[in-house]
C-alpha cells in the first residue's frame, strides 16, 4: 500500500509541476525561468520517494520514467513549460540521466545511497540557481555562457542547501567538508556543453563526496 501511496503521490507532484506551476511560471517569466524552476522542484522529490521507497529498484523505475519523458518532450514538445524552442540543450535528457545513475549506483552500493540525496539537492538548487541569479543579475561572463553571479550563487545556495540538509536529514559532513563541496560544485556546473552541466555538477560532487568518507587519503576533517 505504501509503494502505491509513493507512485500516486509523485505522480500528482510531477503532473502539478509540469503543468501547472511550469505553466504559470511559464506564462509570467518565460520558458527559461519554468525550466529552471521545474529543474529544481523535480529535485526536491527526493523526499518524497526516500519517504515511501528507501533504496530500492524504484529508484530506477521513476527515474527511467523522467528519461523517457525528457526524450519524448524534446523529440515532440510535449511539456511546453520545459521546451524552448530557441534552444536545442538536452539538459532536461542530462538531468533525467544523472538521476538515473546516481540511484542505480546508490542500489548497487548500499554504503552509498545516503550520498544520493545530497547529489540530488546539489543538483536541482545549485545547477537551478545558477541560472536563476545569472539571468536576473547581470554580471561579467566568466567561461562561455556563464556568469560570475551564477557561480557565486551556485556555491552560496548550494552550500546553504546541503548545510540543512546536512544538518535536518543525515548528519554526514563537517563544516569545511560541506564548504569544499560547495566550491567544487560551482565549478562543476560551469561545463555549459548543451546542458551536460547537469552531469557534471551531480555525479562529479558525488564522487567527491565518496572520496571524502570512503578514501582516508581524503582527509577534509577541519
Amino acid at each position: 500500500m505504501n509503494i502505491l501511496a509513493g507512485y500516486g503521490l509523485l505522480l500528482a507532484y510531477f503532473l502539478v509541476i509540469f503543468f501547472i506551476a511550469g505553466w504559470l511560471i511559464k506564462k509570467f517569466f518565460g520558458v527559461a525561468v519554468s525550466r529552471k524552476a521545474i529543474h529544481i522542484f523535480v529535485g526536491f522529490a527526493w523526499f518524497i520517494y526516500d519517504q515511501f521507497f528507501g533504496n530500492s529498484y524504484h529508484g530506477m523505475i521513476i527515474c527511467g520514467a523522467l528519461l523517457l519523458v525528457a526524450i519524448l518532450s524534446k523529440k515532440f514538445h510535449l511539456i511546453k513549460s520545459i521546451e524552448n524552442d530557441k534552444s536545442n540543450s538536452n539538459g532536461t535528457i542530462y538531468y533525467a540521466s544523472a538521476l538515473f545513475v546516481l540511484f542505480l549506483i546508490g542500489y548497487l552500493v548500499p554504503d552509498l545511497y545516503p550520498y544520493v540525496g545530497f547529489a540530488v539537492i546539489i543538483l536541482s538548487v545549485g545547477d537551478g540557481a545558477a541560472m536563476l541569479f545569472g539571468r536576473f543579475i547581470k554580471s561579467i561572463k566568466i567561461y562561455h555562457e556563464k556568469t560570475l553571479i551564477g557561480f557565486l550563487s551556485c556555491i552560496a545556495l548550494t552550500f546553504g542547501s546541503i548545510a540543512l540538509y546536512n544538518f535536518f536529514y543525515f548528519n554526514a559532513f563537517s563544516w569545511i567538508q560541506l564548504i569544499l563541496i560547495a566550491i567544487l560544485a560551482g565549478i562543476f556546473e560551469e561545463e555549459d556543453l548543451n546542458g551536460f552541466d547537469n552531469i557534471t555538477i551531480s555525479l562529479f560532487s558525488f564522487g567527491v563526496m565518496a572520496l571524502i568518507k570512503y578514501v582516508p587519503e581524503v582527509d577534509v576533517t577541519i
